[in-house]
C-alpha cells in the first residue's frame, strides 16, 4: 500500500473504498501550499525558479493525496482543543492569511473540526512568552541571521523560533550562527541580571522535572 497507493491497493484486492466508511485525515497546515517545504528553494534562487518550485510543491501534494486520499486544509492554524463533557471531540482553529511570507490570523474566521484523533507534527511555532513581541504566530525577529528580536537590545531567538521549521538540521545551524553572534553580548551583563535569568530557566525547566542533570533526568523518560 505504501508504494501503490490506496485505491490501486483496493483494487487489487477487488475493495470498494466507499464501503469502508472512512473520512480520511485531514492535514492541517498554517501556511499556503506554495510554502510547504516540500522542495527547496534556495536562497539565490531567481524569480522563475522560485515560481516553477512553488507550482512544484502544490503538484507534489496533490499526487500524494490522490495516492493516500487525505484532505487539506491549508492556511489554518489549530487553537486549542474541543473538549466537550471531559471528551476530546476536536480542534478549534482559525484561518491565516499570508502577508510577507507570514501567516497572520483572520479575525472571526474560527471554526471547529471534529475528529477524535489528532496527531501533531514536530512544532515550529514558539509559545508565546510575556514581554516578547510577536509577528502573528511567530517571535517578531528583525534578522534571521543573528535571530534578534524587534525593539529588544540583546534578546536573541534561535532554532526553530526563527527558522519557523521543524527541522532539527536547521535549527541546529541556526543555533551555532546565534551561538558565535552573540556570545560577546553577554560579556557585560551584570551578575543580577545573570541570577534573575537563571532563576527564570529553572522554574521553566521544572515544568518538566529537570533537576539540572541531563543524563540523570534523560534516564527516567
Amino acid at each position: 500500500m505504501e508504494h501503490k497507493g490506496i485505491p490501486k491497493y483496493l483494487e487489487q484486492h477487488n475493495i470498494d473504498y466507499n464501503s469502508l466508511g472512512i473520512k480520511g485525515t485531514t492535514l492541517i497546515y498554517r501556511r499556503d501550499i506554495e510554502n510547504m517545504p516540500l522542495t527547496t528553494i534556495p536562497s539565490d534562487a531567481k524569480p522563475e525558479m522560485v515560481d516553477k518550485r512553488r507550482q512544484a510543491r502544490r503538484k507534489i501534494l496533490n499526487n500524494t493525496q490522490e495516492k493516500f486520499l487525505f484532505n487539506v486544509l491549508e492556511c489554518t492554524q489549530p487553537t486549542a482543543l474541543n473538549i466537550v463533557e471531559g471528551n476530546l471531540e476536536g480542534l478549534e482553529v482559525i484561518k491565516n492569511k499570508i502577508v510577507d511570507n507570514q501567516p497572520i490570523p483572520i479575525d472571526d474566521s474560527n471554526q471547529i473540526l471534529k475528529g477524535n484523533i489528532i496527531i501533531s507534527s514536530i512544532g515550529s511555532l514558539p509559545e508565546p512568552i510575556d514581554g516578547l513581541p510577536m509577528s502573528g504566530s511567530t517571535y517578531d525577529i528583525i534578522d534571521e541571521d543573528s535571530g534578534k528580536f524587534n525593539n529588544l537590545d540583546k534578546v536573541h531567538g534561535m532554532g526553530n523560533a526563527i527558522t519557523g521549521k521543524g527541522n532539527i538540521k536547521a535549527s541546529r545551524v541556526s543555533a551555532k550562527t546565534v551561538g558565535d553572534l552573540t556570545i560577546d553580548l553577554i560579556q557585560d551583563i551584570d551578575s543580577e541580571s545573570i541570577e534573575h535569568i537563571d532563576e527564570k530557566i529553572k522554574k521553566w525547566q521544572s515544568r518538566s522535572s529537570y533537576n539540572g542533570n541531563y543524563f540523570e533526568w534523560k534516564s527516567k523518560k
